[in-house]
């Protein structure tokens, strides 16, 4: 699997939200300030962080074949 077959798979399994999160988190517009339900989400992830809900990296890598 190619690189680019891997972010594919992994951006369509994200909800509209994460994806949207995602995308302002990797393809930064310097223009462009973050939407409040943008923050709202990084927030909630970081909040999910902190409590420990974490998926494991072996778990990610298992599902989309890179182990």
């Amino acid at each position: 699997m190619t690189a680019k077959q891997l972010l594919h798979e992994f951006v369509e399994g994200l909800s509209d939200e994460d994806a949207l999160v995602t995308a302002a988190l990797l393809i930064p517009n310097a223009e462009r300030e973050l939407r409040d339900d943008e923050k709202a989400a990084i927030e909630r992830g970081l909040a999910e962080a902190e409590a420990g809900q974490l998926i494991p990296v072996e778990e990610i890598e298992r599902e989309f074949g890179i182990a």
